[in-house]
């Protein structure tokens, strides 16, 4: 499974346990993303905060999935204290 995690407002309120949790969902065989609509160039506590082997991308879209559909990465569960920067909400 493809997991992504947002930095501000969710993974940067309790590194501590966000990185245990990211130890358990790659011990258990899933890969973890960092999805962040941060600047590359003011990123550098999210270098220093991550655990090593999860990579970040850095969305300049209006939308994070704009992004990885580029990229051609199918993400499985997006964990996100804004999900409207994930994806554009469709009215039913």
């Amino acid at each position: 499974m493809n997991i992504a995690i947002d930095y501000d407002g969710t993974y940067g309120e309790d590194v501590e346990m966000w990185k245990e949790i990211i130890h358990l969902m790659k011990d258990s065989g899933h890969k973890v993303y960092c999805i962040t609509k941060r600047y590359r160039h003011l990123a550098s506590d999210i270098k220093k905060n991550l655990p090593s082997g999860v990579p970040i991308i850095f969305v300049k879209t209006k939308y994070k999935t704009d992004t990885t559909n580029k990229m051609r990465l199918k993400v499985d569960v997006w964990i996100d204290d804004k999900p409207s920067t994930i994806s554009q909400i469709r009215k039913i």
